[in-house]
């Protein structure tokens, strides 16, 4: 849809499809700008005044906001609005000019993304098994709850880091030669592997991983490990 309010004259358009998308009808709404800031959600409304404010004041070249407009059968659309404003000589504002677009489908899916997010989140934070994973240069980048319990480290302090953090420093270069192969997609099946606590201490963990690729099968993105505590039962073994 296309709009345009005119500060010179005072009058504004909007075009049939800006109405069309909402599900009204051409003569149902006037050619008013009050009238399409009325339809905006209420908890929408400072985000299209904070955007038009920031274009308006030179720091952004355009003004975009994307907000719920009420439809004609009471429910709210995602519409996207991007508009540009014209100023004369004396840099009075005369116009502002753009469209509406309906994003609401995308909106949907992104909070299904969202949600679904979440979902992961919770179920990797509140896995019982520690859970690390890095990406391809070993940088930590994912790190549970059970895996802060089992080296006395912060998920925050270790992301981003690279992955001999967790390791014993005399057996960093050993542990590494053995971590390189999983970058082909060799998987890990009970591998045994030391991971020292923060305090010095050193905890012996089985670990299991998989790679993840990326869509033509052949990039590794991530490797991602699963692993168990069996420090006590080596002890009661020896």
């Amino acid at each position: 849809g296309i709009w345009e309010n005119n500060f010179v004259t005072g009058t504004a358009f909007y075009s049939d499809r800006s109405k069309e998308i909402l599900g009204y009808q051409p003569d149902d709404i006037p050619q008013s700008m009050n009238a399409w800031v009325a339809m905006i959600h209420p908890d929408d409304v400072e985000i299209g005044r904070r955007a038009i404010a920031e274009h308006l004041a030179g720091r952004k070249p355009f003004y975009e906001a994307e907000h719920r407009f009420r439809c004609k059968d009471g429910t709210y659309k995602w519409i996207q609005s991007r508009g540009r404003a014209s100023f004369d000589a004396n840099g009075k504002l005369t116009r502002v000019v753009g469209t509406h677009v309906d994003i609401h489908e995308r909106k949907l899916a992104e909070e299904r993304l969202r949600e679904s997010s979440e979902f992961l989140d919770n179920l990797f934070n509140s896995a019982s098994a520690p859970i690390v994973v890095w990406d391809p240069l070993f940088r930590i980048t994912r790190f549970n709850r059970a895996f802060e319990q089992l080296t006395g480290r912060r998920a925050a302090d270790v992301i981003g880091r690279d992955l001999p953090v967790l390791f014993p420093p005399e057996r960093v270069g050993e542990l590494m030669a053995l971590l390189r192969p999983t970058l082909a997609g060799e998987p890990w099946q009970g591998v045994e592997m030391p991971i020292q606590h923060v305090d010095g201490s050193v905890r012996l963990v089985l670990w299991n991983s998989a790679t993840l690729f990326a869509a033509d099968g052949r990039t590794p993105v991530a490797t991602i490990v699963q692993g168990q505590d069996i420090t006590e039962r080596k002890q009661t073994e020896l």
